[in-house]
């Protein structure tokens, strides 16, 4: 029978299926850094600043992120350390969102990533819909639900779309195809072990939901040994890491260094402490000024279990 959980599944699932929370600030981290509070108390920012600085620590232990790995892949999703920090300190809207949403569904091959605008749970709201519709365990339908859950977007309402459904194509099980949907700044890249690239699959830059008569997908063929990467735009924090490298590139190094704990090791990356130079003046901030999901697949590693989905993101704390 299907489910849909963000904890684990069966006990044959738990082997295969690990699912763990990290602390979106790491404790300790204001102590260890306390230039990380200069800005807002250089600022005068008055008493109500004070009170969240004085809550800080128990932040620390509150705020998680979760990381998913089970044969083949690999995910994880983030509201972005810094952009949380500054609404804590600050105020000025919901401390902690993340409308970034990540869906996994590896009894279907089925690999996704939205982001709506603003605080919004829409993009979960969308993966739980078509969740539904794919309830039956088939797949052949799905560019025509994506389509109608596109068609039926408000104008508002728009959100990113990478979508990865693979599928076999011959009788040996061992061959394989990709259908990539793309819409919006939300990226797929596509690789290979055997060989020293990484390379955008390129699609239309229009976004989930905006009027058009057709959202087919790209038909890439799958070979052994390749990869593919899913991200959203918060991936772009990484460039603090870049030495003036190109994101294929610095995706890339993550996967060569250490597969299995790719989400993780790019998340935590991209939301780790950076110290640089403005106006003559020394800096440090937390990393991670926007969402932040990523997610890696190696298609021919993926295991034959039941058809079982999970989403994480997309709501306000």
């Amino acid at each position: 029978m299907k489910k849909s959980s963000d904890g684990f599944g069966t006990l044959q699932e738990q082997d295969l299926i690990h699912i763990r929370h990290h602390s979106l600030f790491e404790p300790g981290v204001f102590q260890k850094y306390p230039a990380l509070l200069d800005v807002y108390t250089k600022n005068g920012m008055g008493m109500n600043c004070r009170e969240n600085m004085a809550g800080l620590s128990g932040h620390e232990e509150s705020l998680k992120w979760p990381v998913i790995k089970g044969p083949g892949f690999c995910g994880a999703t983030n509201p972005g350390a810094g952009k949380s920090f500054n609404g804590i300190m600050t105020g000025i809207c919901r401390p902690v969102y993340n409308s970034d949403c990540l869906y996994i569904n590896p009894g279907l091959r089925i690999f996704a990533v939205s982001d709506s605008p603003g605080i919004t749970a829409l993009s979960r709201n969308l993966f739980k819909e078509m969740d539904r519709r794919l309830s039956d365990g088939s797949i052949d339908d799905l560019e025509r639900i994506i389509d109608e859950l596109g068609r039926g977007m408000g104008p508002n309402e728009q959100a990113t779309l990478a979508l990865i459904c693979f599928r076999e194509k011959g009788l040996n099980g061992k061959d394989l195809d990709a259908g990539v949907f793309l819409a919006g700044d939300s990226s797929v890249y596509k690789g290979n072990v055997y060989e020293e690239q990484l390379s955008r699959v390129n699609g239309p830059d229009h976004f989930w939901g905006t009027s058009h008569p057709d959202f087919a997908p790209e038909r890439v063929s799958v070979k052994e040994g390749d990869f593919f990467i899913i991200v959203s735009d918060g991936i772009t924090a990484l460039h603090q890491h870049g030495c003036g490298r190109g994101i294929e590139d610095l995706l890339h190094a993550y996967v060569k260094k250490d597969p299995e704990n790719f989400a993780f090791n790019v998340t935590t990356a991209c939301n780790s402490v950076r110290r640089n130079s403005w106006n003559g003046r020394d800096k440090t901030s937390l990393g991670g000024f926007d969402d932040i999901t990523c997610l890696l697949v190696f298609p021919h590693q993926l295991a034959e279990i039941e058809h079982r989905s999970y989403i994480f993101g997309g709501t306000p704390w």
